[in-house]
């Protein structure tokens, strides 16, 4: 399982420095989770209580302090955000388009 959280464009760097559309579905991930093969660009879909959402595309890599991490990006809306809140779940994703999906 993952930890992820909410992010709004005000609370990360990155989100200043890029032109994110808030239609495009977008995370960051740690470090750590870039050798497991959560590359720039990556499909991800999010599993929370056997719901699945998604895909999102990881669109940015967070400091190296965090560890099994995802940041949501919710653009400006702190409601949405707020109510999504901090939680942990399972992320699933393709290696490449023969693979099965790995999490």
């Amino acid at each position: 399982a993952y930890e992820i959280s909410a992010c709004l464009v005000g609370s990360e760097n990155v989100y200043k420095r890029q032109r994110l559309n808030p239609k495009v579905k977008s995370i960051a991930v740690s470090r750590d989770l870039l050798d497991e093969g959560l590359h720039h660009r990556t499909k991800v879909w999010i599993e929370e209580d056997g719901v699945e959402s998604g895909p999102y595309l990881v669109l940015d890599k967070m400091n190296k302090r965090w560890k099994h991490r995802i940041d949501v990006y919710f653009g400006t809306d702190l409601k949405a955000a707020l109510q999504f809140g901090k939680k942990r779940v399972r992320i699933f994703w393709k290696q490449d388009s023969d693979s099965k999906p790995s999490s």
